[in-house]
C-alpha cells in the first residue's frame, strides 16, 4: 500500500450529551468531562479579553460510546463515573458495524483500492432516572458506601496530582538503581581488598619470620649456639685448669 493513500473522512458531530472515547484520548479528560455533563455550568459574564459564557444545563443522562480498540477505555471512564456520582443507572449494548476504507493511488495506471472491516461498537447509558431493569445490560446504582462523591472540578484536581508523581519517581528510582549500584561496588572492593588481605599478611611474615627465623635467626641461633655454647665451655673449663 506504498502506492496508496488513505483517504480522509468526514467526522461527524457528537451529539450534545454524549461521550465518544478513542483509544488514543485520555481517560481522565472523558471523566472530567461527562461529570461536567451532569452537573451543568453557570453563566459567566465577560471579563477583559475572555467571552461571556451562557448557562449549560445539567443533564440526568449521558451517552457513552466506543469502537474497537476504545471499548476497555470506555468501561474504565464508566467505572470511574459510578463511584464518583451517587445514583448512576446504567445499561450497556454491544454491536457491531462494518467500516469501509478508501485508498486512492499516488500514481497514473492504478485504480482506488477499498477495504472492509467489522469492528465491535459499544454504547453505554448512565442516568440519575431509573432505566429499564429488563435491558439485558442493565446495571443498579452501587450502595453510596461504595460512592466517593467528587465534583468535575475535584476529578480534573485528582487527575492532576496523580499524573505529576509519575514524572517525580523516574528520577528516584534511577537514584535508587545508582545507590545500589554503588553499595554493590563498595562491597564488592571491600570483600576483594579483605580476601586479598587476609592471605597477604600471614604469608609474607611466615615468609619474612621464617626466612629470618629459620636461615638467620633459628638457623644462625640454633647453629651459634650448639657451636659457640661447646668451645665456649671447653674454653672456660680450659681456661680454669690452666689456671
Amino acid at each position: 500500500m506504498d502506492k496508496y493513500t488513505k483517504v480522509e473522512k468526514a467526522k461527524e458531530p457528537t451529539p450534545f450529551g454524549t461521550v465518544r472515547i478513542s483509544a488514543t484520548g485520555r481517560v481522565g479528560m472523558y471523566i472530567t468531562y461527562a461529570a461536567s455533563l451532569f452537573e451543568g455550568k453557570k453563566a459567566v459574564a465577560a471579563e477583559g479579553d475572555k467571552p461571556a459564557e451562557a448557562a449549560v444545563a445539567a443533564l440526568d443522562t449521558i451517552k457513552i460510546q466506543a469502537t474497537g480498540n476504545a471499548l476497555p477505555s470506555a468501561v474504565q471512564v464508566v467505572e470511574i463515573l459510578k463511584r464518583r456520582i451517587k445514583g448512576l443507572h446504567q445499561t450497556a449494548s454491544l454491536s457491531s458495524t462494518e467500516i469501509t476504507d478508501e485508498f486512492e493511488p499516488k500514481e497514473e495506471g492504478l485504480d482506488k483500492v477499498t477495504k472492509t472491516k467489522t469492528v465491535s461498537v459499544m454504547e453505554i447509558v448512565l442516568s440519575k432516572k431509573a432505566l429499564d431493569k429488563k435491558h439485558i445490560g442493565y446495571q443498579a446504582p452501587l450502595p453510596d458506601d461504595q460512592v466517593e462523591e467528587l465534583t468535575a472540578e475535584e476529578l480534573q484536581e485528582r487527575g492532576a496530582r496523580k499524573s505529576r508523581p509519575k514524572g517525580a519517581k523516574k528520577p528516584k528510582g534511577k537514584g535508587k538503581g545508582k545507590g545500589k549500584g554503588a553499595k554493590g561496588k563498595g562491597k564488592g572492593k571491600g570483600k576483594g581488598k579483605g580476601e586479598a588481605a587476609k592471605p597477604a599478611k600471614p604469608a609474607p611474615e611466615e615468609k619474612k619470620t621464617r626466612g629470618r627465623g629459620g636461615a638467620g635467626a633459628k638457623g644462625a641461633g640454633k647453629g651459634s649456639a650448639k657451636t659457640e655454647e661447646k668451645p665456649a665451655r671447653g674454653r672456660g673449663k680450659g681456661r680454669g685448669r690452666g689456671k
